[in-house]
């Protein structure tokens, strides 16, 4: 069986790469005698992360050959249909007909949808995905959104597959803390994941990176912590590490933030990210990540998908959407996540539902990709 996989890697991003590790970590099992290509930015990049054959991301040709010799295409997961840029659909959905031109049967993999604000963009979702052969999104979001544009197929919902990766070791976790020069003895350990938000405009920037400086200030006066900053979007883009560098530069509590610079494996991330004694992540999978390791977190939301996660786990509440975002309201959540005992226990309790529930729907999408392949 020859599986292709469509999707964003190689940015590097270390949350898309979790999604495809996720994958990888249920494929591979299922079909033992499965060859696996995947398209990436940098080749070199996936190829050592993953174990897998590439082929360029960029290169229509070079999709149309590989998809010629596939037995099935799995586009994902991730967020891959929004039309800000436009042509990013017009990227995804045309190799989607390419497809079904070659006669390969192609699988939307637990995608999401979103934000589409173009009328030209949901005629162009409804015409592209009626040459897909099963649709899967990540969440109802992205479920109803491909509704209110007039997508009639029927849509599944397959939770992103981060949620089911294997963490790396305790002991390699805490072995990249060392060498990071994270101290073992410093207090509460509180994990840092933001981003730089393109929407803001520069005066907006600068009042979010110093409402984050007052919140670590403030809780730093409170508690005795280290901050561990993690970020996710990895060189060359430097916007999570220039961001962070900035918040981090002339604070009151400077001596006590720590940066982890070096390269990781998502499960090794994942593992990092369970050593934490509290989260505080603007990033999506930093989220999916403490949250499923049983780590208190809190949440900063640009999205709906950021804000969807929280309530999944029942933590809508430790939830704050950017526009409201102060240095006050940081602290107040951290100290009641702090002093409120039952969330990590709560969170475990739900992390298993949900891990097993997510197992389940993802073990019934493989037995339909197997069909579908057979049908090759």
């Amino acid at each position: 069986m020859k599986v292709t996989i469509l999707g964003y890697y190689g940015v590097p991003n270390i949350g898309d790469e979790a999604i495809l590790a996720g994958m990888l970590q249920k494929l591979r099992p299922a079909f033992p005698d499965a060859s696996i290509k995947v398209s990436a930015r940098d080749e070199t990049y996936v190829r050592r992360m993953h174990d897998v054959e590439t082929f360029p991301l960029d290169q229509m040709r070079s999709f149309v050959a590989v998809a010629s010799k596939s037995d099935i295409i799995l586009v994902g997961g991730g967020g891959l249909l929004f039309d800000t840029p436009f042509q990013v659909l017009p990227f995804w959905l045309g190799r989607i007909v390419a497809a079904r031109s070659v006669g390969t049967p192609s699988v939307l993999y637990s995608v999401g949808v979103g934000p589409i604000e173009k009328r030209r963009s949901r005629r162009y979702l409804r015409l592209g995905l009626r040459y897909a052969d099963a649709i899967s999104v990540r969440d109802e979001y992205s479920a109803e959104l491909l509704r209110k544009c007039g997508v009639k197929r029927e849509v599944s919902i397959l939770p992103d597959p981060a949620l089911l990766l294997e963490p790396a070791a305790e002991s390699r976790a805490k072995e990249i803390l060392r060498e990071e020069g994270v101290p073992e003895d410093g207090g509460l350990k509180i994990g840092v994941s933001l981003r730089y938000w393109q929407a803001f405009d520069e005066s907006q920037q600068k009042r979010f990176a110093s409402s984050i400086r007052n919140a670590l200030e403030k809780t730093a006066a409170k508690s005795d912590v280290s901050f561990v900053m993690v970020p996710f979007q990895l060189p060359p883009a430097l916007g999570d590490v220039g961001l962070m560098e900035e918040i981090a530069a002339g604070s009151a509590c400077e001596d006590d933030i720590h940066f982890v610079r070096d390269s990781y494996t998502p499960a090794e991330v994942k593992a990092l990210l369970g050593q934490m004694d509290l989260m505080l992540g603007m990033r999506l999978h930093s989220l999916i990540f403490s949250l499923s390791m049983g780590v208190p977190s809190i949440a900063l939301s640009y999205a709906s998908k950021v804000a969807s996660t929280m309530e999944s786990f029942g933590f809508g509440d430790y939830c704050l959407p950017l526009n409201a975002v102060t240095g006050d309201k940081i602290v107040s959540l951290t100290m009641k996540a702090i002093e409120r005992k039952d969330y990590s226990e709560r969170l475990l309790e739900t992390c298993g539902r949900i891990t097993k529930e997510v197992d389940g729907l993802h073990d019934r999408m493989l037995a339909r990709l197997g069909d579908l392949a057979q049908s090759r």
